[in-house]
């Protein structure tokens, strides 16, 4: 490092020469920007679309896992279905059996009723016959006979009596056993209709399964292109970076300075306690005052940039002030105050 005076400083600023290595450095430096920028920016895409991958194969997953249930349920329900289907076929037959046995039932009623009323005709006209008779033996034949259909019409009433008992409970069992062959088939139409949700649900969770796979796949695919495409522009980073060091290096050389990543530097003559500090980037927040690219600051040899002060006498622009200027003039240095 070269020790210059202030006017050897600005005339060096204002140099064709240092203006081209500025320009060059500037447009390398705002390239390693918009890079960095594109890293952070695919980055956060990269992240996304593996999140997304990830999520959206869970959800997948998750859909075929539900369409095994659905068919295994399927499954179930097709054999109950079966099974009552059968128990249906046996409660028919119980039922059909029962319906010939209660209409032979029915017919016989009809038929003990028939001869019921026939039997009370004849016991009717006997006993009008009777009433009217005057000779012995035909009363006496008439009483015989009258007494015979009484008898057959009290047995006959009492077999109609048992047989319409029979019929009445039969028909009852018979009006059961139809009441439990509807009750087979409602559950079999239950089971057939699950059934048939069943596996319809199991085919919907298969086409979701299928569409969440290719939205998985889209992303995995697109994570796997950001990465190629951040790898590049990482590699031209790394370029653009070493393409800095060049320039700095270069600088060290031609403009006899300590050339950092941010800043320039050159040892006053005016006064050896002092370095001369040319900062290459403006940051207005991160230093204890705003700086500026390319104006001249001056920083104690031992200190460095932990505390950067404008040149003594330097005449500063009223709409660029910074506060820290004025409170280090009223307050004094950083961590100090001024006494009185």
């Amino acid at each position: 490092m070269k020790a210059k005076y202030l006017k050897e400083l600005k005339n060096l600023l204002e140099s064709d020469v240092f203006k081209e290595w500025w320009s060059k450095y500037n447009e390398k430096k705002i390239e390693i920007s918009h890079i960095t920028s594109s890293i952070d920016e695919m980055m956060a895409q990269e992240n996304l679309h593996l999140f997304r991958a990830s999520l959206v194969q869970k959800r997948a997953l998750d859909r075929i896992e539900e369409s095994s249930q659905m068919e295994a349920l399927a499954a179930k329900w097709l054999a109950e279905a079966s099974d009552m289907d059968n128990k249906s076929y046996e409660a028919v037959a119980k039922f059909e059996s029962k319906r010939v046995e209660v209409s032979e039932l029915w017919f016989k009623v009809g038929a003990l009723d028939h001869e019921v009323e026939v039997l009370r005709q004849e016991v009717e006209t006997l006993r009008k016959r009777l009433e009217s008779a005057s000779d012995r033996q035909e009363v006496m034949n008439l009483r015989t006979t009258l007494k015979s259909k009484e008898q057959t019409l009290e047995s006959t009433t009492k077999e109609l009596s048992k047989i319409s008992e029979l019929y009445e409970r039969e028909a009852a069992k018979k009006k059961k056993l139809w009441e439990d062959v509807e009750m087979i088939w409602g559950i079999s139409i239950e089971y057939n209709l699950k059934v048939a949700e069943a596996q319809a649900k199991s085919k919907k969770f298969k086409r979701e399964a299928e569409q969440f796979l290719k939205e998985s796949n889209y992303d995995s695919k697109r994570a796997n292109d950001l990465h190629t495409e951040i790898e590049q522009k990482k590699s031209e980073k790394e370029q653009a970076e070493q393409y800095i060091q060049e320039l700095l290096r270069l600088a060290k050389e031609k403009f006899d300075c300590i050339a950092e990543d941010e800043f320039l530097y050159w040892q006053q003559k005016e006064n050896a306690q002092f370095i001369y500090c040319i900062p290459l980037i403006t940051d207005l927040d991160n230093y204890n005052i705003e700086i500026r690219a390319l104006s001249i600051y001056q920083v104690d040899r031992a200190k460095g940039v932990a505390f950067i002060e404008p040149l003594p006498g330097e005449k500063r622009i009223k709409d660029e002030e910074d506060t820290r200027l004025d409170d280090f003039f009223i307050k004094g240095r950083k961590g100090l105050e001024k006494k009185e």
